[in-house]
C-alpha cells in the first residue's frame, strides 16, 4: 500500500514538473516585460510544487502512525468479546507476517486499500473540512431518521450506558457513522472490507482515547489540476480527530472512563459483506441486528439483490433499515466501460448488479421483503451533499442529492 502511494506521488510530480516546464517554455515566448510578469505569476506555482513532496511526506508519516496493523488488529474482534472466536481470527492472522511487523500484500490488496482513500475518508469522517457533509449527511439525514424509530437520542449530559438496540454498518470505512450511533446508545458492529480503513479506524480511536495531540493531513493533493479554485488550498492542512462538531462525542471522550464505555459498545468485522453476512456463509447473524445503516454502500456492491437478501437475512422482524446513498453502479460504469473499448482484451462478463432506477429500486426492495416507510415533512427530501467536502475548492463539484430512506424487515 505504501509502494503505491509513493508512486502516486510519482506519477503526481511528473505531471506537475511539466507544467511547470511548460510554463518556462511560454515564458520565453514573450518580451521582456511580459516574461518576468509571467515568471512571477509561474514562480508561486513553483514554490507550491515544490511543498508537495514534503507534505505528502507528512500524510505518510500519519498513515504510519495510523496504520499499525500489528497493534491494532487485536482489536478488531476483541472489542466485543461475544462476537467472535479464535476460529474466526486465524485466517485474518495468516496474511500477516509477525517477525518484521509487515504486512503480506494480500491483505492490503484492491483500489479501496489505496492510501489516497484513507486519506480522503480521514477528511470526510474526522477532519473540521469534512463537518459539513457530516452534520447534512450523518446527523440531519441518517441519525434524525433513526430516531423517529428508536428511542430518542440521550441528553448532552447523561452518558452512555442504555442499550437502544444492535445495529450494523456496512462499509463504515473511517468509523464516524458508526461512533456517532455509538454515542446515542446504540451498540454498533462497524463492517469493512479494506484492512488499511480498519486499521486507520483504530489509530483514530486510540487517539480520542488517549487525548493525544491533533494531528495534520492533507488529502487534497493530488485532486484534479482541472476546474481549481485556487492550488494553495490543497496544501493547507487538515486538523484531525476532530470532534467539536458532535456534542455527544465531545462527551464520550472527555475523560477515560467514558471513552472506555462508548468504546466497548463498538466492534468490527473485517471482510466482504457477503462473505461474512450472508446466510449461504453464516447463520449466526440471522436476525441478529435490530438496526442496519448503509451510506453510500448498496451501488458499490456487485449484486444488490444478494446483498437485499443478506440485509433481510441479519435483521431481526420489524427491524429498521435506514439507507443513503446515491446509485452510481461503480461495478455496471467499469463493464460498461470496458464493453466499449472495441479492442478492450480483457473483457469480463457483465456484473450482476442492474442498474436500477431509484423508483425501481423502491419495488424491487418491496419485493425483497422489505415495507418503505414514509418519512413526514422535510426528511423525505433529498439531501445535497459531495462525497466529501471536496467541492468547496471545485468550481465543478461533484454533488449527490441523496435519498434517505427507512424500511421495515416483513415479518414472513
Amino acid at each position: 500500500a505504501f509502494n503505491n502511494y509513493r508512486e502516486l506521488l510519482s506519477s503526481f510530480m511528473i505531471e506537475l514538473n511539466a507544467i511547470t516546464c511548460r510554463m518556462t517554455e511560454i515564458e520565453y515566448e514573450y518580451g521582456d516585460v511580459r516574461r518576468i510578469q509571467l515568471r512571477n505569476v509561474h514562480d508561486k506555482f513553483r514554490n507550491m510544487v515544490s511543498l508537495v513532496p514534503f507534505l505528502w511526506e507528512k500524510n505518510e508519516v500519519l498513515l504510519r502512525e495510523l496504520i499499525n496493523p500489528i497493534s491494532n488488529l487485536q482489536l478488531v474482534y476483541g472489542i466485543v468479546d461475544e462476537l467472535k472466536s479464535n476460529k474466526d481470527i486465524d485466517p485474518v492472522y495468516k496474511s500477516f507476517k509477525t517477525t518484521d511487523g509487515e504486512c503480506s500484500q494480500n491483505f492490503f490488496s484492491g483500489s479501496y486499500n489505496a492510501l489516497d482513500q484513507v486519506l480522503v475518508h480521514l477528511s470526510r469522517d474526522w477532519s473540521e473540512a469534512g463537518k459539513a457533509v457530516r452534520h447534512e449527511l450523518y446527523i440531519n439525514g441518517i441519525i434524525r431518521t433513526v430516531a423517529l424509530y428508536f428511542d430518542s437520542p440521550l441528553p448532552q449530559n447523561q452518558t452512555v450506558q442504555t442499550n437502544i438496540g444492535m445495529a450494523l454498518v456496512p462499509g463504515a470505512a473511517l468509523g464516524r457513522l458508526a461512533v456517532e450511533l455509538a454515542g446515542r446508545g446504540f451498540r454498533v458492529e462497524l463492517n469493512e472490507v479494506s484492512a488499511c480503513m480498519v486499521c486507520a479506524f483504530h489509530g483514530i480511536m486510540n487517539l480520542l482515547r488517549s487525548g493525544n495531540a491533533s494531528r495534520e493531513v492533507y488529502p487534497q493533493l493530488d485532486f484534479l489540476l482541472s476546474d481549481d479554485w485556487d492550488f494553495a488550498a490543497r496544501l493547507e492542512p487538515h486538523s484531525l480527530p476532530f470532534i467539536a462538531d458532535s456534542a455527544e462525542l465531545t462527551q464520550a471522550f472527555s475523560n477515560a472512563s467514558d471513552a472506555d464505555r462508548l468504546l466497548s459498545r463498538l466492534s468490527v468485522q473485517l471482510g466482504d459483506f457477503q462473505a461474512v453476512y450472508s446466510p449461504a456463509n453464516s447463520l449466526d447473524h440471522a436476525a441478529r441486528f435490530d438496526l442496519v445503516v448503509t451510506c453510500f454502500f448498496l451501488d458499490a456492491t456487485e449484486d444488490i439483490l444478494a446483498v437485499l437478501s443478506t440485509i433481510h437475512h441479519i435483521l431481526r422482524p420489524g427491524g429498521l433499515w435506514v439507507n443513503a446513498g446515491p446509485l452510481h453502479y461503480h461495478h455496471y460504469l467499469r463493464h460498461r466501460s470496458n464493453f466499449h473499448k472495441k479492442y478492450h482484451q480483457q473483457y469480463q462478463k457483465p456484473p450482476r448488479t442492474v442498474p436500477y432506477s431509484y423508483a425501481q429500486l423502491l419495488e424491487v426492495i418491496a419485493a425483497m421483503g422489505f415495507d418503505y416507510i414514509e418519512i413526514e415533512g422535510s426528511q423525505q427530501q433529498p439531501i445535497a451533499v459531495s462525497y466529501c467536502g471536496e467541492d468547496v475548492n471545485s468550481m465543478k463539484p461533484e454533488t449527490y442529492r441523496v435519498p434517505v430512506a427507512a424500511f421495515r424487515r416483513r415479518d414472513e
